[in-house]
């Protein structure tokens, strides 16, 4: 006779390994454009293209100015430009 909780066990365990195993969610992040900046040195600061930072703020016009928010598209909670691409965590300050 099967208990209702082993069979609760062993349809759930494996929903739950999914879950713990899944990667983070990517999610945006919203920058301030500073005096200096360009789309260029931007998408070098995030490891990304040009373009595809045009796309995440429907740029037709490479143009930006200081103080405008930009979205920069999947980035790792947590991450900063310069960790990002070493792999590692900034650490608390």
């Amino acid at each position: 006779m099967n208990r209702p909780c082993s069979l609760l066990t062993r349809f759930s365990l494996p929903f739950l390994f999914i879950l713990a195993t899944a990667s983070p969610a990517k999610a945006d992040l919203t920058y301030v454009v500073k005096r200096g900046d360009s789309l260029y040195s931007i998408a070098k600061k995030f490891h990304l293209s040009i373009e595809e930072i045009q796309e995440a703020n429907e740029l037709d016009d490479p143009k930006i100015r200081a103080g405008q928010n930009l979205t920069i598209p999947g980035i790792d909670p947590g991450d900063t430009a310069a960790e990002k691409k070493k792999g590692k965590k900034p650490e608390a300050s």
